[in-house]
């Protein structure tokens, strides 16, 4: 993207607005390995990238098209950027009552492609952030209308929060763990929280909670879930009968995030 050396007043009241975006992020696990695994068997790792530029868009298009199970009215959600094997997504937000929609809507999308590409192990992980503009992030014009480049704290502070996430972690800020708790959107009781973790630059080293979203509380979830549940399972339940025969009184629990 080529920036503009000036903007007219229009352009520049038009990026100073007062504005919330969602950003979307899709990204694939594991893909510097995956791409060599894919040399030594002489196999094209293209066809793959390309599928992935193309393909994962249409489906989430698909997905936000006005329908009964998301939407009466689509917000527009825009690519925003490729960075290697990751594809950002920005949506303009209106309506707080569309962040639920829209997270589910890319839940939904990313464990499908987990389902249709579970056999080649080219699977994606996702993540969401919340930014508020123009205080602490900006918006720069591009080379079109419409077109736009971001920066900001909440910009860093999302891209760093995308190394939490993976097949099973759809991590996302704490406003938006915030937002989805206060309008008890049913997303609320799937949130789980991680713990304090130390971003890059944020908070001067102090400990930033990670929240997220669990990809496999949808019915509809990738096969390889089912093998990650009963692990999961198993493990709780070995976990409770230690923690029981050490103390009887106590009555185990799980430590996650749910709205009361």
């Amino acid at each position: 993207m080529r920036f503009p050396e000036s903007i007219s007043r229009q352009e520049y009241d038009q990026i100073t607005q007062r504005s919330l975006r969602l950003f979307l992020s899709v990204d694939i696990v594991n893909s510097t390995a995956l791409k060599q695994e894919y040399r030594e068997k002489g196999q094209s790792w293209l066809a793959i990238a390309h599928s992935f530029y193309t393909k994962f868009p249409s489906m989430l298009a698909s997905a936000l098209d006005p329908n009964p199970r998301f939407f009466v009215s689509s917000p527009e959600v825009n690519p925003w950027k490729a960075i290697g094997d990751e594809l950002v997504f920005v949506a303009r937000i209106e309506d707080m009552d569309e962040l639920p929609r829209l997270l589910d809507a890319f839940r939904s999308v990313s464990n499908r492609w987990n389902r249709e590409y579970e056999e080649s192990e080219v699977v994606v992980k996702a993540a969401a952030w919340l930014a508020g503009f123009p205080v602490a992030n900006s918006v720069i014009p591009g080379d079109a209308p419409n077109r736009f480049d971001f920066t900001g704290s909440a910009i860093d502070i999302g891209f760093r929060l995308c190394r939490f996430s993976s097949p099973r972690r759809f991590v996302v800020s704490t406003e938006l763990a915030y937002v989805l708790s206060t309008l008890e959107s049913e997303l609320a009781d799937d949130l789980r929280y991680l713990g304090r973790k130390s971003l890059k630059g944020v908070l001067r080293g102090r400990g930033y909670s990670v929240f997220w979203i669990d990809m496999f509380a949808e019915p509809d979830c990738p096969t390889f879930a089912k093998v990650d549940l009963l692990e999961e399972k198993n493990h709780r339940r070995s976990a409770e009968v230690d923690q029981a025969r050490r103390n009887p009184r106590v009555s185990p629990g799980v430590d996650c995030f749910h709205r009361r």
